[in-house]
């Protein structure tokens, strides 16, 4: 998991949360995850996403939520 506790990565978080919604490769920042991971969780429909076209995005509140509930 993400350590948050350093003032650089707290600011990077802050600036993320005020996003509507992330790319996989801010969802894998924020998760900690790498991207492979991610595609993999998505593939498996294990983490929540919305698809457009071929690009995936993040929602950054299901996300949280996601973590949250330990799925």
């Amino acid at each position: 998991m993400l350590r948050r506790d350093t003032p650089a990565l707290q600011s990077d978080i802050t600036e993320m949360l005020k996003k509507p919604f992330w790319t996989i490769h801010e969802a894998a920042y924020f998760t900690g995850f790498k991207v492979r991971t991610i595609y993999n969780k998505v593939s498996r429909k294990e983490m929540p996403y919305r698809k457009r076209g071929k690009r995936l995005f993040f929602i950054p509140n299901e996300i949280i939520n996601w973590i949250d509930e330990g799925d």
